[in-house]
């Protein structure tokens, strides 16, 4: 096995240990606030809360454990996990309304139905674009974007 093809099975390996650490964080949650109430508005609630939940906890162990190695700046790695798990969201909450809705789905086998199927998306979206490597000097700099910086010698 070559040293590249050896990181990127490394790097799918933590991150699909970071991936259980989301599934725990959202299921923990989600069950928590669908004990008492399994309605469709609770469901979707318990959705948004532990979505917001697993999405932090994603970043903040895809940052510092799977892909270390990038160069991206981190309010912008974090605003494009946000906005990359955002369209996740939507088509998740799409599926929760069609399963339940629809299909007559138990709100508590939902997310387990949505995870595996959101699960390479959210890899593939991390990978290549919210941790993607940049050229150093625009990664390192906000004002270097804005041709701003000023040079020290």
């Amino acid at each position: 096995m070559t040293g590249i093809n050896l990181k990127s099975h490394m790097q799918f390996i933590k991150f699909a240990l970071v991936g259980a650490s989301n599934s725990a964080v959202y299921l923990g949650v989600y069950y928590v606030l669908i004990c008492n109430s399994a309605t469709i508005p609770m469901a979707l609630i318990g959705q948004s809360i532990a979505w917001a939940l697993s999405v932090a906890n994603s970043f903040v162990w895809n940052r510092k454990f799977v892909f270390e190695d990038s160069n991206e700046v981190w309010w912008r790695a974090m605003g494009k996990t946000f906005a990359g798990y955002s369209s996740c969201f939507f088509v998740s909450s799409l599926l929760t309304f069609i399963q339940l809705q629809l299909l007559g789905t138990p709100a508590a086998m939902v997310p387990i139905v949505n995870l595996p199927i959101m699960g390479p998306i959210n890899f593939m979206m991390l990978k290549y674009w919210a941790f993607r490597n940049r050229d150093a000097a625009v990664a390192e700099d906000p004002c270097c974007e804005a041709e701003l910086c000023i040079e020290t010698a």
